[in-house]
């Protein structure tokens, strides 16, 4: 599988790792409270460009549920991680749904996703 570019992949996990973004499930980012909470991919999204989010759903907005606007790829990531996975021998929905389910699902730490993309991106 090909890697990620070892900088944007240093950023990331240190930002996953780092306690500026606190962790939440569902979506790439929303507002809950007085704090926005973010995925995973999330995180790679406003790090890769966080220009990109946008209200493109008025009614979501009001709850401060963004979504990530990136020209090159369904509007969902950020265009390292896209160029990886499109490349990697498994495809890439798979390991973007494997992310998804870390950080959803069996609600793994920001600190072991971040084991994990080390090990496999």
């Amino acid at each position: 599988m090909d890697k990620l570019p070892v900088d944007f992949k240093q950023i990331w996990c240190d930002a996953l790792r780092g306690g500026k973004y606190p962790q939440g499930q569902s979506y790439l980012r929303i507002k809950c409270a007085h704090t926005i909470e973010w995925c995973c991919i999330g995180v790679a999204c406003d790090l890769h460009d966080p220009t990109q989010w946008t209200r493109k759903n008025p009614a979501a907005a009001t709850i401060g549920l963004l979504a990530y606007i990136d020209p090159y790829r369904y509007g969902i990531v950020a265009d390292e991680i896209v160029r990886v996975l499109e490349q990697a021998i498994i495809p890439h929905n798979t390991v973007l749904n494997h992310l998804v389910h870390m950080n959803d699902e069996t609600r793994n730490t920001f600190s072991e996703i971040a084991d994990w993309v080390e090990e496999n991106l």
